[in-house]
């Protein structure tokens, strides 16, 4: 036993000098250490190809079976026009009116897919009554995936019911659960399956629809749009029909309104006796100026011809009441135009001599009506200051009847404003009213469908293809990640390289290995 041990501690002697000899050879160049090769790479892929390969082909049938397993989704498409926008006749500069219509575009999206809308397309197609499909091994795992997700959501709530019972003794609430039409309702609200989207610098809409039945997912779109068009329709003709009402409400109130005040101007003019008031008010305007006239002509002169011009004045006033208006509004206007002249012309000039033949001739007219009459003894003579105090006294007369018809012209205008301001309104609303009317009949929707959807059986998702490139692109990728790291934790020497990288010595022999 003692001669192979002191054989093998003399070879190990031996080799251990050869090496320190081989050491000291070396020691003026030095070991360099040599870097990664192909060959290297190589002899790793060599060395660990039943890995790389068992890890490719486990990843192209976990890829294969999720291609089977995910169901195929169809997509259909709906094109609908969005026309007749309004508030687009403001004026607007371009950059707004750019702004606008996309503004109104993006609404009418939303409107598209609001929770009505999809509810209506739920409840005609009864898609809250459609059954999960079966008898396949696909529909056979789903059926399995929603159980545990069933089971999942069991759980919880039951470990919460025991946290809020058991350790807070309190009282839990269980959530209301959905029903399926809730649940269909939510399928629909999901953007993976639909989805409306406005096409650029036009007013365009397009509508998607992602479903696994291709035909299902043709009738969904056509009927969401079917629906939006509908109910944009019926919301504008209720707002006609609102307008219409409101209007009528409007005429229940102003139609007593208008014809109270159309009896009130009756009333008005059958208690004042009103005829033609502007003609008594020019009338009296007309006699109140050839008495202020006569005044002022009668404090201006203290002769004699001044008090018998008075004189001739008040008898020609006692004349003129017993005329009639026509030959009333006649003397006025003779006796008017003589005293203007007077006031402009000399006495004899001839326009004042023409006036005076013409209030002559008016005179010697009264003079004839008033043959048949009794005549009136003159009265006596009076001063000045009486004559202008009886005159004073007739124009205040004169003033105060003025006063009391303008009053009264004015109560008359107000009235007669009144009728009219009502008048107005009462035919604005009727016009408003029928407006309304032609637009609750006439109303055209805003939306309109240009191309319906068609079922297409090419399905968008999943991409087969794509699905097995980037799996196989993936286990590539964990394949070297996984050849590293288990050559990083592999210690063996496999090749005498390795010992002389290792030892930094060089390789003087090597034994081969020869297998039987």
């Amino acid at each position: 036993m003692g001669g192979p041990r002191r054989r093998a501690r003399h070879f190990i002697s031996q080799a251990v000098n050869m090496a320190e000899w081989v050491g000291k050879q070396a020691s003026g160049t030095g070991a360099t250490a040599r870097g990664i090769e192909l060959r290297d790479i190589v002899d790793v892929w060599y060395r660990r190809r039943w890995t790389i390969m068992a890890l490719i082909v486990l990843t192209i049938m976990g890829v294969e079976i999720a291609n089977y397993v995910i169901y195929p989704i169809f997509e259909s498409r709906v094109k609908i026009l969005i026309e007749g926008q309004s508030g687009l006749d403001v004026p607007f500069s371009r950059e707004n009116l750019v702004f606008k219509k996309t503004e109104i575009t993006q609404t009418q999206c939303e409107i598209l897919i609001c929770q009505p809308n999809l509810a209506q397309v739920v409840t005609n197609l009864k898609l809250d009554e459609r059954a999960d499909p079966s008898g396949s091994l696909r529909d056979t795992i789903h059926a399995g995936w929603r159980r545990v997700v069933r089971f999942y959501k069991d759980t919880k709530e039951g470990a919460k019911r025991f946290v809020v019972e058991s350790v807070f003794h309190g009282t839990y609430k269980s959530p209301r659960l959905p029903t399926g039409f809730d649940r269909a309702v939510g399928y629909l609200q999901d953007d993976a399956v639909v989805r409306v989207e406005p096409m650029t610098n036009t007013d365009f809409v397009i509508l998607t629809v992602r479903d696994r039945d291709p035909e299902l997912a043709a009738v969904v779109a056509n009927t969401l749009a079917d629906v939006f068009v509908k109910s944009e329709l019926a919301a504008r003709v209720a707002r006609a029909q609102d307008v219409r009402e409101s209007v009528d409400r409007q005429l229940e109130v102003r139609g007593p309104e208008l014809h109270e005040a159309r009896e009130a101007v009756a009333r008005f003019k059958r208690e004042h006796g009103i005829v033609a008031i502007d003609r008594q008010i020019d009338a009296v305007l007309e006699k109140l100026s050839l008495l202020e006239l006569s005044y002022w002509d009668l404090s201006q002169k203290e002769e004699v011809r001044a008090l018998s011009a008075w004189d001739s004045v008040r008898r020609e006033s006692s004349a003129i009441r017993d005329l009639s208006h026509r030959e009333k509004t006649a003397l006025i206007d003779k006796l008017s135009e003589l005293a203007e002249l007077e006031t402009k012309y000399q006495p004899d000039h001839p326009r004042v001599v023409a006036a005076r033949a013409a209030v002559a001739e008016v005179q010697d007219k009264l003079d004839e009506a008033r043959d048949d009459k009794p005549q009136a003894e003159d009265p006596p003579a009076e001063d000045a200051e009486s004559l202008r105090a009886s005159l004073m006294e007739e124009i205040t007369r004169v003033r105060a009847e003025l006063s009391e018809l303008s009053e009264m012209d004015t109560r008359y205008q107000d009235l007669v404003m009144d009728v009219e301001n009502s008048s107005e309104v009462y035919k604005f609303l009727i016009n408003k009213r029928e407006d309304a009317s032609i637009a609750q009949f006439t109303t055209q929707p805003q939306g309109r469908i240009v191309e319906p959807a068609i079922p297409s059986f090419k399905p968008v998702r999943p991409s087969k293809w794509m699905n097995r490139g980037l799996g196989l692109l993936a286990s590539i990728a964990v394949a070297v990640g996984l050849c590293a790291a288990l050559e990083y934790l592999d210690r063996t020497l496999r090749t005498p390289e390795a010992v002389s990288r290792l030892v930094g010595l060089r390789t003087l022999g090597s034994v081969p290995y020869v297998g039987r």
